[in-house]
């Protein structure tokens, strides 16, 4: 079951900050494994609504999840546990849960990637409880430092028996993109990456060895409940400038012409839809979040709308 608790964390500055409770429409783990049907829902729960608390927790999930993220976030572990006990979900431990330095040492700490990681983090365990996490951590959010830390991440994930890799990050097609390409082949491995918070196409999003993630909005009636799964209008997406259209895309070939379409799939990114995510470093506290990740020319980015959330 969905856990409701009243305990307030400390604030973030502006008034009173207020924690998830049932007042609230911003998604829970329990409303998206409704809305992803993730979880069994009765004919009374087909609206899926945050404030209703017979909906159940996503209880599922296996192998190994290895989120790629640039720089440390220092509270990863602790902010995790509060998210965690704040829903009913299973508590995390050293045994489900660990950061990996991708160079071997402790990168400097980042707020902002921090809250990225947070996102990655704590949505990641919220839909597949019963899958160990890792955090690997770039030592900066350059390319060759992320896609190093993407083979560490692979090799991790292989060793667990398989499972997911995610890259909530990217930057500007370029020229020789496809060159590296072949750090998304590892065996066993299913590589995601976000499609971008913003028009247009993005690496590694258009690698045709990657799951391109875009972004939709939740619209909800007056009361919280679902009515629909809309595409968001900040969502990346598009033909690429430089991959080759690959077989499995044959079938749309009309729409995109010789070249790989982005997104693939697509989720609940839209901030006014967000869901709620535990950070100190950033929000001190509770923030509401969305995106799937965002570019800026030549820089390799993470993005996610956010705000602290105050009781005014």
């Amino acid at each position: 079951m969905a856990a409701w608790t009243a305990s307030i964390p400390p604030s973030g500055g502006g008034g009173r900050e207020i924690a998830p409770g049932p007042s609230y429409f911003y998604e829970t783990p329990a409303s998206l494994g409704c809305v992803y049907r993730l979880t069994s829902v009765s004919s009374t729960q087909i609206g899926c609504n945050p404030t209703d608390p017979t909906l159940l927790n996503p209880s599922r999930g296996a192998k190994a999840i290895a989120i790629v993220d640039a720089y440390d976030y220092p509270t990863a572990f602790s902010d995790l546990q509060i998210f965690s006990a704040q829903f009913g979900l299973r508590a995390p431990t050293t045994a489900n849960f660990q950061v990996i330095y991708a160079t071997g040492s402790q990168p400097k700490a980042d707020s902002g990637w921090g809250l990225e990681a947070a996102l990655d983090i704590e949505w990641a365990h919220a839909m597949a409880p019963q899958a160990k996490i890792y955090l690997v951590e770039a030592a900066s959010n350059s390319f060759t430092d992320l896609v190093t830390a993407v083979s560490v991440a692979s090799n991790l994930v292989a060793q667990a028996g398989g499972g997911e890799v995610s890259m909530s990050w990217g930057g500007s097609e370029f020229y020789f993109e496809w060159f590296y390409d072949g750090y998304f082949t590892k065996s066993g491995v299913v590589y995601f990456a976000a499609a971008g918070d913003g028009a247009g196409t993005i690496w590694p999003s258009t690698s045709p060895n990657v799951v391109s993630a875009g972004g939709t909005t939740n619209s909800r009636d007056a009361n919280g409940n679902l009515q629909a799964q809309l595409a968001w209008s900040s969502t990346g997406g598009g033909p690429s400038k430089y991959e080759s259209r690959p077989s499995y895309q044959s079938a749309i070939s009309r729409i995109v012409g010789s070249k790989r379409a982005t997104p693939d799939v697509a989720a609940d990114a839209d901030p006014n839809t967000g869901v709620w995510v535990y950070n100190v470093p950033y929000c001190n506290g509770w923030c509401i979040v969305g995106g799937t990740q965002c570019r800026s020319a030549g820089v390799v980015r993470h993005c996610q709308y956010s705000r602290p959330v105050f009781d005014v």
